[in-house]
Order: C-alpha cells, then sequence, then structure tokens
C-alpha cells in the first residue's frame, strides 16, 4: 500500500509499505519528480532501505555465537512488509518487528517520514527488546534522476562534498566484497563529475567524504541536497554498464563482507552494537532545489 504526505511547499512524497521504501518526491513548485521511477529495464527500484546488513555477505551467511545464518544482499527490510504505527498530513512512521530465522534479534525497525518545505527528513530507529547485544548495519540506497531539467545531460553534473577530507575509496574484490584495499580519490575542489564511466567497476564507496553531499550542473537551477549524520562511509551507484539517467546517493554506517570469510558479527569491527534495552537513531535529509 502507498502512502502520501506533503509540506506546506508542496513536496509530496510516498512511500511504500513493502520495504518503508520512498516511491516518489515530487515538487510542485518546480515540477519536478526527484525520485528514480524504477524503470524495470534499468534499474527496478526507487530507494532501498538497507537492514540489517549493508551490500553483499560471503556466501550470501553470517555467523552468531557458533551457527550461521543466510542474509540476502542488503538484509530482509527490503522486502519485508512494515506497519503504519503513525501517520499525519506530513509524516508517517513505519514499524517492522525484526526477529525472524535468519535474525535472531528481538528488535523494532521503525522508519519516520516528515517533510517541511523543501526538506524531506527521514529517521531510522533501532530498539533493542532482546537480553542480547544486538550487532547491524544501516544504510539508505535512494536513486535520483539525473538529469532532472531538459536540454541537460547526465555529464553535466557533479556531486560536491563540501566537507571532504582526505578521501578514499573502498575496493571491491570482483564479487562485490570489500578487499581491503583503499585507494584515494581526488577531487575537483571537494567535486566528483558524473560520467557513467564510473560505475563501470561498480559502487564507488567512499571514506571521509564529511556528512553532505550537493549533486547539481552549473548549467542548470535545480539539484538536491543529502545529508547523512553519523553515517561513515557514502557511496555513488548506478547500474554498471549502463547509461542509466539516475544516480543513487547510498550512507552506509559499515561495509560489506570480506571474501572468503564467512563474518562473526560480534567481531566484525564497524557494525552498530547495540545493548539490550537501548535504542539507536541515524537521519537522512533530502533537500531539493
Amino acid at each position: 500500500m502507498l502512502h502520501e504526505i506533503k509540506s506546506n511547499e508542496g513536496l509530496t512524497v510516498k512511500v511504500s509499505e513493502r520495504g518503508a521504501e520512498l516511491q516518489s518526491i515530487f515538487s510542485t513548485a518546480f515540477g519536478i519528480e526527484y525520485l528514480w521511477q524504477a524503470e524495470p529495464e534499468i534499474w527496478a527500484k526507487h530507494a532501498p532501505v538497507l537492514f540489517p546488513f549493508v551490500g553483499r555477505l560471503y556466501e550470501g551467511k553470517y555467523e552468531y555465537r557458533g551457527r550461521e545464518y543466510e542474509m540476502p544482499i542488503h538484509g530482509f527490510v527490503p522486502t519485508s512488509f512494515f506497519t503504519v504505527a503513525e501517520k499525519g498530513d506530513s509524516f508517517i512512521k513505519l514499524s517492522l518487528e525484526t526477529k525472524r530465522e535468519n535474525w535472531p534479534f528481538d528488535c523494532t525497525f521503525s522508519v519516520t517520514y516528515s517533510v517541511s518545505g523543501s526538506t524531506l527528513d527521514v529517521l531510522y530507529k533501532v530498539e533493542n527488546h532482546d537480553q542480547n547485544t544486538v550487532y547491524f548495519a544501516l544504510g539508505s540506497h535512494p536513486g535520483f534522476n539525473v538529469p532532472l531539467e531538459e536540454g541537460l545531460k547526465f555529464d553535466d553534473y557533479y556531486a560536491y562534498y563540501p566537507q571532504a577530507g582526505s578521501v578514499k575509496r573502498v575496493v571491491f574484490s570482483s564479487r562485490a566484497l570489500d578487499s581491503g584495499e583503499r585507494t584515494p580519490i581526488v577531487l575537483d575542489n571537494g567535486k566528483m563529475h558524473l560520467h557513467h564511466g564510473l560505475f563501470n567497476k561498480d559502487a564507488i564507496v567512499m571514506e571521509n567524504t564529511g556528512s553532505v553531499v550537493i549533486v547539481r550542473s552549473d548549467k542548470g537551477s535545480h539539484g538536491f541536497e543529502v545529508r547523512y549524520p553519523k553515517t561513515r562511509y557514502s557511496a555513488l551507484w548506478h547500474k554498471v554498464n549502463m547509461d542509466a539517467p539516475y544516480v543513487c546517493i547510498e550512507p552506509w554506517s559499515s561495509l560489506p563482507g570480506r571474501d572468503n570469510v564467512v563474518e562473526d558479527i560480534e567481531k566484525k569491527g564497524d557494525l552498530i552494537s547495540l545493548e539490550s534495552g537501548l535504542s539507536y537513531e541515524q537521519r537522512l535529509n533530502i533537500t531539493v532545489f
């Protein structure tokens, strides 16, 4: 089922109960649909929510206290059906109980979308009801239409990281797992100029980008800003070896598994650990212009 929320400045957002996934970010003020519309022949998704893992695990498995469990890429949330916990004209909270055969932790995972002006605020929350510490990753995967204006092309746009430090790329193995290798990325005054060839080797996953990216073109007027505080990694992606007219902004708390290692989640050091009775929150903010 789809749900719609609106801001007082004409930002209309649609969300599905399946995966708590965004379906539309439309500005009536600008007449622009910002969110990729899941064309099946290119990429049939809009904005998956990634939990309790980001990316792949070796052989699709992880280990917890001597037992192996299977887990699909990006976890079980993208294919799970949420319930509506609260809803108003400008917000909606979707909730999911997490314990299942392939995830032995009793938690509540919720996603709250709220709109104000030209900004969509996303709040992810994990509440640990289990007697044990829970270990998890959390990420966002929204795809945005690029170009956004007639007369412009994909190559006219750039991703600007105003807080970037010494940026390094996380190098993946041939199976899209963490190889352990890091290589420097030199930005052009904080900008990564977009072109389709960037993604011929899959996602560009980076460290030290800061917590904000702005995608726009100097030839146009419209773009978007994504803020992702408390998130260690940031990725750019579109379908490999394709002139796809969108780009995904992917803030990740953690990395995929390592090649040839079935990860013990109590020892995989980049996962978030949440003790019994506690809760964890992470935000994503999208502002369109």
